[in-house]
């Protein structure tokens, strides 16, 4: 039966992993590795790359009518202002881009970073975002008890 009182009791930490990516050398020290630290996401984080994912719809929904009814320069600044890019990237990639930022202890990335990083290596960035959604699945690890 599950004990419910040892697991309200029971401390807990995101589970993390090291991803090395060696086509991105470049843009590291020479010294350094190319490895990216990333952790599993929480419910809360999850929910946030959902939300930013409709919000993101609605937006480019409403600048779209917004251009049919002015200017098309007027509705492009908005767009520009809401942080909505013109390019037409797909729902999942847009969620999956959240997950990356969300996930990325160490460099960490903007959203636009994340964005240049799936369209420029995106072989890394499904590296990146494969091993994210296995923490993830995977669970917090339990804290030992001193």
């Amino acid at each position: 039966m599950f004990d419910a009182q040892a697991f309200s009791q029971q401390q807990f930490e995101r589970r993390q992993a090291e991803v090395s990516l060696p086509d991105l050398a470049p843009f590291f020290p020479d010294d350094e590795k190319p490895v990216f630290v990333v952790q599993m996401l929480g419910a809360e984080e999850l929910s946030i790359a959902d939300e930013a994912t409709q919000k993101h719809a609605i937006l480019t929904e409403i600048t779209t009518k917004l251009a049919a009814g002015s200017a098309p320069e007027k509705a492009a600044a908005l767009a520009e202002a809401l942080g909505i890019s013109s390019d037409d990237i797909p729902a999942r990639l847009k969620k999956e881009m959240e997950h990356v930022r969300l996930g990325l202890v160490s460099p960490q990335l903007d959203l636009q970073q994340v964005q240049k990083l799936a369209r420029h290596y995106p072989i890394p960035f499904r590296q990146l975002h494969n091993k994210i959604m296995e923490l993830t699945g995977q669970g917090a690890t339990a804290k030992a008890k001193p």
